[in-house]
């Protein structure tokens, strides 16, 4: 993370302060500095973030489809698509790469 300004707070003299005042045991007086730190997430973060809570809502596999895929499993009826099984591996490899990798 980068910080482009620091609204005229020389940081290392701050930061030598709170680790002297430590060493003079202290406590560090983060109150202060509490009092002006803020955060405000962009509109894309808070989207971000919201999809996420609906993901964590989600179950971890559909039953559904695993309990169709028993019963074919276990009727000996089940078939497998080679081609579609190949394509998913290789979406998923590419999806995995760098995008100088691609």
């Amino acid at each position: 993370m980068k910080v482009d300004k620091t609204g005229g707070v020389d940081l290392s003299r701050l930061y030598g302060r709170l680790v002297a005042d430590r060493k003079a045991g202290e406590r560090p007086r983060t109150g202060e500095l509490r009092a002006a730190d803020s955060v405000e997430l962009s509109t894309q973060a808070r989207e971000l973030q919201l999809y996420y809570k609906k993901l964590a809502e989600l179950p971890a596999f559909r039953e559904d489809v695993v309990e169709r895929l028993k019963a074919e499993i276990r009727d000996g009826v089940y078939q497998p698509d080679p081609r579609r099984i190949a394509a998913g591996m290789l979406l998923e490899r590419k999806v995995g790469m760098m995008p100088d990798e691609r």
